[in-house]
């Protein structure tokens, strides 16, 4: 490791005053009672009441300096002001608030802050006597407190939901040795957000998703004991649950228990442990009588213990002990294997993955915390003690023992909207089920009634109803406006009811009804009708405005080579290369102009026979024409046009492209 001593300085956190002498090298870190590090102050003593002072005074001296400014002036909108509040205060106040433990004095220190910010942006002051909710009410900001708390929640998740090995959340789940010392205890973070989340959420974090597991050593140990393991292993739900209707009347609900541990059997625990510890009056010395006594004893049981592993239970040679090298240097670390679900176990949703995690302890500690379970799950916790720390066939055999965690509030709730589609006299409802819910969901309660029924209709659909229709099929025999509600029960007890879902059921015996019935696809296909007729009229008529406008002028029809220039663009790039050349043999004729008679241009009728006979007496009365058009008519022969009739022209020869 390397580290600056120019940079470095040393902190003993501790309630009394120690001296520490930290040396590096030939240096010697000087020893301080305050450090920041990225902004935030820590204090010798572990308190952040002194932190949360510091950012109360630097958002203060924001506020003084944005008073002028900005908070007072009259000529800024409220948004602006709000909007300057929102950017640099707050952030100001609230830098590193994840980690505050706010108690009563801290909390009304941040309040008095806030509010001296937005009671001058609102134009009061405190001899105006207006609630500080109303305050926020009128400018429309959310109070600092609740974000604070709502930011810490939001850490918390984070930390519950860290993998095993990340340090923050080794930190938060780690239970320090020793005895705290006389007094008041001091509120620890811990304590605090998981007293928040019990007020905020109702759920307490500490036990939501994790096991706490506690024990005694060995009576009479075969040597030290260097470690524990402890395997936990999730559990299915009984085959049971999935193969019965309990829609069906007489049927009882399952249910499934938490494992809590009983406060007055802690406290007999605890009590004994203190008992134990506080004792210091030495034990009376053991005659030899019963120091051999006890020899024989002890050797008497481990004869039978013996004969009782070697003769009565089979020994399974096949099965591979677990590995437990390299782990007599760990404190504590969490594996991760994918285990296959208990043997015997029918379990039609088959889907799912049963982790399995180890857990090895170091005595003198007979405890641990399994976190990362699921919620409200059933758990399988097996305990060796072992006294090798590389030989597996060194550790006793398995203590045995279930447990399941507590269950999550609102998991059973029914997320997403409901949806119906209403056919004749009957209707049909379809939802989401919960995406984790505790345990598995029993069966689903729809409550439905028309407006202005008095009774509620009731409608059990069980999880087996459930899987095949995605839903339920009311019957509804009478029209009207209806309000329907869901609620989902698991084997931790019932969820919420959904929002009310209004749908309109027609009556087919009603006149209107019909005729819309009727109506209604007339005029849909009277609409096709008409798309129809008006496309080929279109169509019709712009076909005769091209065959008019080429006899008219037959220079109009486009050529071959502008054909091949107006597709150029819209052709493959691979064919864009292509060009055309003309040979010697085969050279392009020289284009011909025609001569327009502009003066007799609208006695020109678009009849071809009319035209040709007009050309014809100009033809005799023009010489200059006749000049013109001579080579043009040593030419003249019939060709097809596009539109299928029949006139005059030239006959072009197409280019030909010259052989590469």
């Amino acid at each position: 490791m390397r580290i600056s001593t120019s940079k470095s300085e040393a902190m003993v956190l501790d309630r009394k005053k120690v001296e520490c002498l930290l040396r590096v090298k030939e240096e010697i870190l000087p020893q301080v009672e305050e450090f920041k590090y990225l902004g935030v102050l820590f204090t010798s003593e572990g308190r952040m009441e002194q932190e949360i002072d510091r950012r109360i005074g630097a958002a203060s001296t924001v506020m003084r300096t944005l008073h002028r400014s900005v908070v007072v002036k009259r000529e800024l909108s409220r948004k602006a002001k709000l909007s300057i509040y929102r950017s640099i205060f707050v952030p100001t106040l609230t830098y590193g608030h994840e980690l505050w433990v706010m108690t009563e004095r801290t909390r009304s220190r941040v309040q008095a802050a806030e509010m001296s910010f937005l009671r001058r942006v609102a134009g009061l002051s405190l001899r105006d006597r207006v609630r500080s909710s109303a305050i926020r009410e009128e400018l429309g900001v959310e109070s600092l407190l609740l974000r604070v708390e709502r930011s810490q929640m939001r850490w918390l998740g984070h930390l519950v939901r860290m993998p095993p090995g990340r340090l923050p959340g080794e930190v938060f789940r780690a239970c320090p040795s020793g005895r705290r010392p006389p007094g008041r205890p001091r509120t620890r973070w811990r304590d605090y957000v998981s007293r928040l989340a019990w007020e905020r959420l109702g759920i307490p974090p500490d036990e939501l998703e994790e096991i706490i597991l506690k024990w005694k050593p060995p009576n009479d140990p075969n040597g030290n004991i260097t470690h524990y393991l402890v395997f936990c292993q999730r559990q299915s739900e009984a085959s049971e649950l999935y193969k019965f209707d309990y829609c069906q009347k007489g049927m009882k609900l399952p249910s499934r228990v938490p494992t809590q541990v009983d406060s007055d059997e802690e406290q007999k625990w605890n009590q004994t442990e203190e008992q134990g510890q506080r004792t210091r009056c030495c034990a009376c010395p053991k005659t030899d009588k019963e120091l051999k006594k006890e020899k024989e004893d002890s050797e008497y049981r481990k004869t039978f213990e013996n004969y009782l592993h070697n003769e009565v239970f089979e020994i399974k040679r096949l099965r591979q002990r677990r590995s437990i090298a390299g782990i007599a240097n760990q404190t504590r670390s969490l594996l991760t294997t994918a285990l296959s679900p208990p043997h015997g176990t029918d379990n039609p949703e088959g889907d799912d993955v049963f982790e399995g995690k180890t857990v090895v302890t170091i005595p003198p500690k007979e405890s641990t915390v399994i976190s990362g379970l699921r919620h409200f799950t059933s758990y399988q916790i097996e305990i060796h003690a072992c006294n090798h720390p590389t030989d597996a066939s060194r550790c006793s055999m398995a203590a045995y023992v279930s447990g399941r965690t507590l269950p999550e509030d609102k998991a059973d709730d029914i997320r997403g909207p409901i949806k119906y589609d209403v056919t004749e006299n009957s209707v049909h409802i379809s939802w989401q089920e919960p995406a984790a819910p505790n345990g598995m969901i029993i069966l689903y309660e729809v409550n439905y009634k028309r407006h202005g029924d008095t009774e509620e209709l009731h409608y059990c659909v069980s999880r087996n109803m459930y899987k095949v229709n995605r839903g339920c099929k009311l019957k509804v025999m009478h029209p009207g406006n209806y309000t329907v509600r869901i609620r989902a029960t698991s084997l931790a007890g019932n969820g919420s009811w959904t929002e009310p879902t209004y749908f309109y059921v027609q009556d087919p015996s009603d006149p209107l009804y019909i005729v819309k019935i009727i109506i209604g696809p007339i005029i849909c296909f009277v609409l096709l009708l008409l798309v129809a007729v008006g496309g080929f009229v279109m169509f019709k008529k712009r076909y005769n405005l091209m065959q008019m406008c080429w006899q008219y002028n037959p220079k109009m029809r486009p050529t071959f080579l502008e054909i091949i220039e107006m597709l150029h663009d819209n052709l493959h790039p691979t064919f864009q290369d292509v060009s055309f050349f003309y040979s010697e043999e085969n050279k392009p004729p020289e284009s011909e102009d025609f001569d327009l008679d502009m003066e007799n241009m609208e006695s020109i009728p678009l009849d071809p026979s009319s035209y040709s006979q007009r050309e014809q007496c100009l033809d005799r009365d023009e010489t200059i024409s006749m000049g013109l058009r001579g080579s043009y008519e040593e030419h003249h022969m019939s060709f097809t046009h596009m539109n299928g009739g029949k006139t005059n022209g030239r006959i072009l020869a197409l280019p030909r492209s010259s052989p590469s």
